[in-house]
């Protein structure tokens, strides 16, 4: 049984998640696998200003700890641009000073994609594929669970309702 979803998620990585954890959970399939659309995600990118590091005596060693800190710990855009170090005479610089921030898009690739996510198309429509390998005699719960818990990942912020179709 095959889903097809339309619909672009406000925040795809968590939905898509969800729907396969949840869809898990029943115990009315034995795997499924998610084929589409590259799923992007945001992610945070530091440039650093080797010149402007140097030129404000910032410790290479101690830039490199702070910007690991940051990346670990997933502190938003807005809140990186607030950070400082301190450079070798003690004088808080903040990062801004030297480097660029910005949020790029990357694929997000769960263990559950197939190796590259290419564009999948249904009907020239840009779609995601969720094909589902149910257990014997599911068929018919599987599909009453996914027709009833599908439009319950509409987006929260959109009053467009979720767009899928169920292929048997």
């Amino acid at each position: 049984m095959d889903i097809i979803i339309y619909t672009d998620f406000l925040n795809p990585q968590q939905t898509y998640d969800q729907i396969r954890n949840n869809m898990m959970q029943t115990g009315l399939i034995d795997s499924l696998k998610i084929i589409g659309r590259p799923i992007t995600v945001s992610s945070l990118d530091i440039q650093i200003d080797s010149v402007a590091v140097q030129q404000l005596e910032i410790s290479v060693e101690d830039l490199e700890n702070k910007i690991e800190a940051i990346y670990t710990s997933k502190i938003s855009p807005s809140d990186v641009m607030h950070q400082s170090i301190n450079n070798n005479s003690g004088k808080k610089i903040p990062i801004s000073a030297f480097s660029k921030i910005m949020i790029k898009p990357i694929n997000y690739e769960p263990k559950i994609f197939i190796p590259l996510p290419e564009v999948y198309y249904h009907e020239d429509k840009k779609a995601v594929k969720i094909e589902c390998y149910h257990k014997k005699k599911n068929r018919k719960k599987l599909l009453e669970f996914i027709q009833k818990t599908m439009p319950k990942y509409a987006d929260e912020f959109s009053l467009l309702k979720i767009d899928f179709e169920i292929i048997q």
